[in-house]
C-alpha cells in the first residue's frame, strides 16, 4: 500500500488545464455542510479521536454517507513515524487494520462491505504498520519489543504468525513483484523469503539508516552498505545466489535513490559538496555511470532530500522516465524539475519552486510534485501537477501535507489543516477538471482502494 501524503489545498485551479501557475485565495474553511461522501473511487480513511475511538470509514462513487468498516473493533496507533494501521491487500479485496485488544493487538481483515473476521491474534501490544506481500500471501506487522522491535509474518491462508527478526529494525520493505522482503536494523540488513522461512543477513550492509531498493522481480537488492575498502558506498546483492557488487567500481560516498522498476538499473547521488550531489544513472556491470545532473548545465547539482522516505530523483513505474530536482551551485533555492527520457536531453517542467517530494501517477502520464518559492521548509508547500514530457504546469493547492494518486491517475486525495483549527480534513480533487470534494474532518491516514 502506498501511504497517504497529506496535502493542503487552499483554493482551486479553476478550470483545470496544465499551464502557469495560478496564486491560491487564504485557507478555506471547511463545514459539516461541505462535506460529501461520494468520490471518484473507494477510499479508506482513519478517523482521529476527537469525536470518539479512532474509526475506519469509506467513501465511493455514490455514497449518501461514510461507510464504517471497523465496527466492534478499537483501531490501533500509528507507528512511529506515522505509519497507517490499515493497508489494502493488494488485489483489493480486503482491508488489513490493527486492532488494540488491551495488552494485546490483532490483525482484522474487512471489505468495503464491512465483512470483517480476524485474521491473527495475541500480537503483541501496539503493534503497527502492517504490509501486504505483493501476492497477497503474507502480512507483517511490527511491534515494540523491549528496547526494540518485532517484526512478525502473518499467513494469510490461516493466520498463523510468527516473528522473523527482532532488535533496532526501522522498516521493512518488500519487493515489487515478488515476495522477498528486506528487513533494515542497525546491524545491517536481512532478507527473507518463503524458501529460507528465516531472515538472513547481508555482509557487507553494516550500515546504520542504510536505504534498500528491490529490483521489481526480487532478484536484486541495491543497499547503502560497507564496501570492502571500509568506506560507505552502494552494493547490489543477489540474494538467491549470494552474490554481491560494488556500483561505482568501489567508488566511496555514493549513496542509493532506487532501482529502476522495470530492468537492472540503478539511480545514485554522488556528493559534490555538502548537501549537494549529482544523480547518476548505472547498470550492470555496475562500473561507470551517466551524470544526470550535469546533462541540465555543468556547474547543475541535486540538493539533498527532507527526508530519507522522499527521494529527490524518482523513476517513473515504466522505468523509462527519470524525475529529479537541480540548480545551479550557487543558487539553492532555484529548484526545478527536469524529467529525462531514456537516451533524451533533460526537460525543465517547473518554475523554482523548491521541490520537495515527487511522485509519479501509476500510469506515468503524469506527475505531481510539491515545492515552495523562496524557502525549502515543509510548511507551505503547494501541490502541483504535469506532463513528463513538459508544456506547463498548474498549483492545486497550498499548505501540502502529503497527497496520493488514485489508481487510474484521474484524481489526487488530500489532507488538509483547515483555518484556525488545525483539524485534518480529507479532500479529492479530479485532475481532469480541477472538481474538488471535502470527505471527512478529523481524518489522520487514507489510502485508496487499489484497483
Amino acid at each position: 500500500m502506498r501511504s497517504l501524503l497529506w496535502v493542503l489545498i487552499a483554493g482551486l485551479v479553476g478550470a483545470f488545464t496544465l499551464g502557469v501557475a495560478v496564486a491560491q485565495d487564504a485557507p478555506v474553511v471547511v463545514e459539516e455542510d461541505d462535506l460529501t461522501s461520494d468520490a471518484w473511487h473507494p477510499i479508506a480513511y482513519v478517523t482521529d479521536a476527537e469525536d470518539g475511538p479512532p474509526q475506519i470509514l469509506s467513501a465511493g462513487p455514490g455514497y449518501g454517507s461514510p461507510f464504517p468498516l471497523s465496527v466492534g473493533y478499537n483501531v490501533g496507533v500509528l507507528g512511529p513515524q506515522g505509519q497507517s494501521p490499515m493497508a489494502w491487500r493488494p488485489d483489493g479485496s480486503q482491508l488489513a487494520f490493527v486492532s488494540d485488544t488491551g495488552n494485546a493487538s490483532a490483525v482484522v481483515l474487512t471489505t468495503l462491505q464491512g465483512e470483517t473476521r480476524v485474521l491473527a491474534q495475541g500480537l503483541p501490544a501496539r503493534a503497527y504498520a502492517p504490509q501486504w506481500s505483493p501476492s497477497g500471501s503474507f502480512l507483517t506487522v511490527l511491534a515494540p519489543e523491549g528496547a526494540g522491535m518485532g517484526l512478525h509474518l502473518i499467513q494469510s491462508a490461516d493466520g498463523r504468525s510468527t516473528r522473523i527478526s527482532s532488535g533496532a529494525i526501522q522498516r521493512a520493505v518488500w519487493a515489487g513483484n515478488a515476495d522477498v522482503l528486506a528487513i533494515v536494523k542497525s546491524g545491517g540488513v536481512e532478507v527473507w523469503t518463503p524458501e529460507q522461512g528465516q531472515a538472513l543477513h547481508v555482509p557487507g550492509t553494516e550500515s546504520v539508516g542504510a536505504r534498500v531498493s528491490w529490483s521489481a522481480d526480487g532478484q536484486l537488492l541495491a543497499i547503502d552498505g560497507v564496501l570492502a575498502g571500509g568506506g560507505k558506498g552502494v552494493i547490489v546483492v543477489r540474494p538467491a545466489q549470494g552474490t554481491k557488487a560494488e556500483v561505482g567500481a568501489g567508488e566511496a560516498g555514493l549513496e542509493l535513490v532506487e532501482m529502476n522498476p522495470a530492468r537492472e538499473e540503478l539511480l545514485a547521488l554522488r556528493p559534490v559538496s555538502a548537501g549537494r550531489y549529482h544523480l547518476v544513472r548505472f547498470a550492470p556491470p555496475w562500473t561507470n555511470g551517466e551524470n544526470l545532473t550535469t546533462t541540465v548545465g555543468p556547474d547543475f547539482v541535486t540538493p539533498e532530500s527532507v527526508t530519507a522516505e522522499s527521494p529527490l530523483a524518482r523513476y517513473s513505474p515504466t522505468g523509462q522516465y527519470v524525475a529529479f530536482v537541480a540548480h545551479p551551485l550557487d543558487s539553492m533555492l532555484a529548484r526545478y524539475l527536469y524529467i529525462v527520457r531514456d537516451g533524451g536531453t533533460p526537460v525543465c517542467v517547473s518554475e523554482p519552486v523548491g521541490v520537495q517530494t515527487i511522485t509519479w501517477s501509476r500510469d506515468g502520464s503524469r506527475v505531481a510534485f510539491t515545492g515552495r518559492r523562496g524557502s525549502v521548509g515543509r510548511l507551505s508547500q503547494s501541490l502541483f501537477i504535469t506532463a513528463p514530457t513538459g508544456g506547463g504546469y498548474a498549483r492545486l493547492g497550498t499548505n501540502v501535507l502529503a497527497y496520493e494518486w488514485a489508481p487510474a491517475g484521474d484524481a489526487l486525495a488530500y489532507i488538509s489543516p483547515l483555518s484556525r483549527s488545525r483539524r485534518l480534513a480529507l479532500g479529492v480533487t479530479s485532475t481532469a477538471t480541477g472538481e474538488l470534494r471535502w470527505l471527512s474532518l478529523g481524518v489522520l491516514r487514507a489510502s485508496w482502494y487499489p484497483r
